[in-house]
């Protein structure tokens, strides 16, 4: 055989090979255009009815490609009893209002179907948010003051150019009178001193008094026996009484007991 002869024989090969498979891809087109679904089983049916009707519900022809070569209101029961079966789940409210949707686009609306999947819509639509909460005020805890059991009644700074030195002047009295062996301390930085009333003038029960220093300032209260505060710290100091040149500071310190009259 000549090479010219073998060249057209494979020229005519090479044609038919083409034209087999141009055929045979029109033929399987044709096929999937009619979408033959007929190889699935009943699960895969009902999945795609599911799918669907949930993702593609207006599209009737996929539902007719699942159910070859029944009529449309046997695919309409088929779609309803689905939906019902979803319905007495009470599970999937979303489907089975698609699935009542998409029966309605088969000519069929079984009226208590409608009805519930109406009754669903409305549910969601009118569940209110609940409010946010309340913000709860803690409750703030106050702790009362302490009451001491003396008071101050007196805290005066005078000049006076007729005394030896600065003095703080001490009065502690009880129902109005003098009290004898009242214990009171005067504190300073680094140090500190206590007297008891009456012991340096009988005549005077509860009168005591100490000298202060220039500079030096002062805190002045009344204790108990144990050393227990027994009323308020005073400040005193000789800067305080603001006195000229040559006058002394004189401050005088009441303390009373409490009773009814005494704040």
């Amino acid at each position: 055989m000549s090479r010219r002869t073998l060249a057209i024989v494979a020229l005519i090969y090479l044609v038919g090979g083409i034209g087999l498979g141009l055929l045979a891809g029109w033929g399987w087109q044709l096929q999937a255009d009619g979408c033959d679904l007929s190889e699935l089983n009943g699960a895969a049916r009902r999945e795609l009815l599911l799918a669907v009707a949930l993702a593609r519900p207006t599209q009737r022809e996929e539902v007719r490609c699942a159910f070859p070569g029944r009529s449309d209101g046997a695919i309409a029961d088929l779609v309803e009893e689905e939906a019902e079966s979803v319905a007495g789940s009470g599970t999937d409210q979303d489907t089975t209002t698609a699935l009542v949707s998409l029966a309605s686009l088969f000519g069929r609306q079984r009226p208590d179907l409608v009805v519930y999947a109406a009754t669903l819509g409305s549910d969601r639509s009118e569940t209110p948010e609940a409010p946010p909460p309340t913000p709860t005020l803690e409750a703030t805890t106050v702790t009362p003051e302490e009451v001491l059991p003396f008071a101050v009644t007196r805290l005066q700074a005078a000049c006076d150019d007729t005394i030896a030195g600065n003095q703080v002047q001490v009065r502690v009295s009880e129902g109005g009178e003098g009290r004898w062996g009242r214990r009171v301390r005067l504190e300073w930085e680094g140090g500190a001193s206590e007297a008891l009333t009456g012991v340096k003038s009988p005549a005077a029960a509860g009168y005591a008094d100490f000298s202060m220093e220039p500079g030096v300032d002062y805190r002045l209260y009344v204790v108990s026996e144990g050393g227990q505060v027994q009323s308020r710290a005073v400040n005193v100091s000789v800067a305080g009484a603001a006195c000229s040149s040559g006058e002394r500071a004189l401050w005088f310190v009441d303390f009373a007991r409490r009773t009814e009259s005494v704040p």
